[in-house]
């Protein structure tokens, strides 16, 4: 039987090693070029918020980021990449970006917060206006019409702090108020309860009977579903409550119509009162929160309020919430958004007892850290009482 010979392995297996070794070094190399170009990017990011903050832009951009993906796409097949990939890199790089931009938010703080101009969104007798009132009876209302323009006037300094409306209890959440709030560097500085009664308001000689038309913003109209379905009332919907009794005074609205708004509302714009009392829940709250480029100075028994993306990994929501029960902190809110720059990704808005600076709730944020992609104190304030 003939012998045979092993294969020689010694100076090729050195030599394939030799050039793993000097092909994992090349890897090596790019890695950190593409650490380093990363963290100028990421520099750059911080460099944009700043602009656009300056501008009054939104941190959020579909139309930028949806440009940047196509050319990435672009390029990744002009080099034989599959553009699929390139395209996952780089939606993780623009989500780390947003976030970075989101984070940079360091209020000023001061011992006294005693705003002399406050800036509402609506017309003069809209709700906020009677929050604002109530809470700050000393503070000049400046009235806006959108809620985009309430934090418009406080960011370009043309009011001191500003009143947005952020829940009510019938209808839940203000969607918009949230996303103003996350683009935002101004903070939560204060909030304000405010029992909310409707008020059917006409010019004199209107009568309720079906097909009556109702304008009014669309919050105000949801909290009103029974009684205007119950009267056959149409409900057409307006920028504002006090702006559509305002404008229904001043005969912008078709003659025969009716608003509802509140009784100050009325006895501003000169309005009778058809029906009072018309919303469905009579325990109906508005929870209004100041904003304002300054902050009071945190104490232990204040609320706190954060946003924050978790890690895309099993549990990551549910550990996040489990330090805060393990820590006794009590949770007044929680809140899921989209994130809206990609599919079925959310931010997750969270009010909790305590401050962010004392013992339990700072030690509470650090802890969960590893567990969020994002995390930003959105305000540290009084609790309304």
């Amino acid at each position: 039987m003939a012998e045979t010979k092993s294969p020689e392995k010694g100076p090729k297996t050195e030599e394939n090693q030799n050039g793993l070794d000097a092909t994992r070094e090349k890897i090596d190399s790019i890695d950190e070029q593409i650490t380093n170009l990363l963290a100028q990017r990421m520099h750059l990011a911080r460099q944009t918020r700043a602009e656009k903050q300056a501008q009054g832009k939104s941190v959020e951009d579909a139309g930028r980021e949806k440009k940047v993906l196509e050319h990435v796409e672009a390029v990744a097949k002009r080099e034989g990449l599959d553009g699929a990939i390139a395209l996952r890199v780089f939606e993780e790089i623009m989500a780390a970006s947003r976030s970075r931009q989101i984070m940079d938010h360091a209020p000023t703080h001061t011992s006294e917060l005693a705003p002399k101009t406050i800036a509402f969104q609506g017309e003069r007798g809209a709700y906020s206006e009677e929050a604002l009132s109530a809470a700050w009876p000393d503070a000049q209302p400046v009235p806006c019409k959108e809620f985009a323009d309430v934090f418009a006037a406080v960011r370009q300094g043309r009011t001191d702090a500003g009143l947005v409306p952020i829940e009510n209890s019938t209808e839940g959440s203000i969607n918009w108020t949230y996303d103003l709030l996350l683009n935002s560097q101004l903070t939560i500085a204060g909030e304000k309860f405010l029992r909310v009664r409707h008020y059917l308001l006409a010019k004199k000689g209107t009568k309720i009977e079906a097909g009556l038309k109702i304008y009014s913003h669309p919050q105000a109209l949801a909290q009103c579903r029974d009684f205007l379905h119950e009267k056959g009332l149409q409900a057409l919907q307006y920028y504002d409550t006090a702006g559509a009794a305002r404008d229904l005074a001043a005969e912008k609205i078709p003659e025969g119509a009716a608003a509802i708004a509140s009784r100050k509302a009325a006895e501003h714009y000169g309005l009778q009162v058809l029906a009072e009392g018309i919303e469905d829940n009579r325990n109906n709250y508005t929870r209004f929160i100041l904003i304002s480029k300054t902050a009071p100075i945190p104490q232990a028994d204040f609320k706190t309020s954060i946003v924050f993306s978790t890690q895309h990994k099993p549990g990551a929501l549910f550990r996040v919430l489990k330090a805060f029960a393990d820590a006794q902190i009590n949770l007044t809110k929680l809140e899921s958004r989209p994130t809206k720059s990609t599919p079925w990704e959310y931010y997750f808005y969270l009010d909790f007892e305590g401050s962010a600076v004392h013992a339990p709730g700072k030690a509470v944020l650090e802890k969960i850290k590893p567990d969020t992609l994002m995390l930003k104190v959105l305000g540290c304030y009084p609790k309304a009482r």
